[in-house]
């Protein structure tokens, strides 16, 4: 058996890499014969991390993370995945989302993310806006940013067990209602979101001159989930919302206080009239305050483990336990990182609303 060896890096992360650094050029025969400390590891951590494995490439990691240590791939398409990619360009530019973080699928498999900025992210769940969501979720890095660009790791049950009593009792009962509000006169536009994004024909009242469109509002979503494993209660956030920009900022700044140089700590969304309202399980809206929203980052953020990247990292992360999220960059450089989405769950399964009498 090819043996690896596991330490703690400075920030509490489990590290695993190949005894024998030259042994890494079999990275999938080592990773796949120690699977079973390497998932260990991940359920009792929430978080793993694979160094000095001779990955090199998005293909490399797509077989690693899924071929080695068998989960399931939740997002993939076929041989067209350029065309794919031109689509979502397409819609993207059509509709005024200027996604800031404009990824992209570097084979069938493997999304790659978009280029670092100079600002810190929101902390988030991936695909927190709806339901259906993944379990785990990976990231490579096969080219560091040498403008620091680290990614902050954050503890969503330490979040929850830092507020007190009477907000626990708020969140436990409330839901995420994420919703995006269209204004196109640009009737290319119009046809292009009906056909895409509402799935269906476009009227004939799109050429019109009324710009009033109908806005896009995601079911609900639980702000507190129960772990699949543990049962703890844990924040599922997703601020990439105009409503929730500026307690992002402020949040950031207060907290990342010594990461502060300026003004590259601006706010990360969607160009696009957004909002994130939070609701009871019959749909009557509970009130958020910008007060109350700067105080939920900063609980969020105050948890931060920060990862510095090295090249060819892989990053294991437990989707409910930990939101994760860019830091900024100083310098301005490209790092290339690609991301795996696995093993799809229903949180509204966990939702602490429909699961508990607290």
């Amino acid at each position: 058996m090819m043996n690896i060896k596991q330490y703690h890096l400075d920030n509490g992360i489990v590290a695993i890499e190949p005894e024998h650094v030259s042994a890494g050029d079999g990275f999938d025969a080592i990773i796949k014969q120690n699977k079973s400390t390497i998932m260990t590891i991940l359920k009792q951590q929430g978080v793993v991390l694979l160094r000095n494995f001779a990955i090199k490439n998005a293909q490399n990691f797509n077989k690693a993370i899924i071929e080695s240590l068998n989960f399931e791939n939740i997002e993939t398409v076929n041989k067209f995945y350029k065309l794919h990619n031109f689509r979502n360009k397409m819609i993207d530019k059509s509709l005024g989302l200027n996604r800031l973080d404009n990824r992209k699928f570097a084979k069938y498999t493997t999304h790659t993310l978009g280029k670092d900025n100079e600002y810190i992210q929101g902390p988030h769940v991936e695909y927190g806006m709806i339901n259906n969501r993944p379990r785990y979720i990976s990231m490579y890095c096969e080219r560091t940013s040498k403008g620091a660009a680290d990614t902050g790791i954050y503890n969503l049950h330490k979040a929850y067990e830092s507020l007190n009593e009477a907000e626990k009792k708020i969140y436990n009962h409330a839901w995420n209602s994420y919703g995006y509000y269209f204004k196109l006169s640009n009737r290319i536009s119009k046809f292009i979101a009906y056909l895409f994004l509402y799935k269906k024909w476009p009227p004939f009242k799109l050429f019109s001159k009324n710009d009033a469109f109908p806005p896009i509002i995601f079911p609900k979503t639980p702000m507190v989930c129960l772990h699949p494993e543990n049962q703890s209660p844990c924040l599922q956030p997703f601020p990439f919302y105009n409503s929730t920009d500026a307690a992002v900022y402020q949040a950031s700044v207060e907290t990342f206080i010594n990461r502060h140089q300026g003004e590259f700590l601006a706010p990360d969304t969607l160009k696009v009239d957004s909002n994130w309202l939070l609701v009871d399980k019959n749909n009557k809206p509970i009130e958020w305050t910008e007060t109350d929203k700067i105080h939920f980052f900063k609980k969020i953020f105050e948890t931060a483990i920060i990862h510095t990247w090295q090249e060819n990292d892989i990053l294991i992360i437990d989707n409910v336990m930990f939101g994760h999220g860019r830091m900024e960059n100083q310098g301005g450089q490209v790092r290339n990182m690609h991301q795996l989405l696995l093993n799809k769950v229903d949180m509204k399964n966990y939702a602490f609303d429909l699961n508990t009498k607290r």
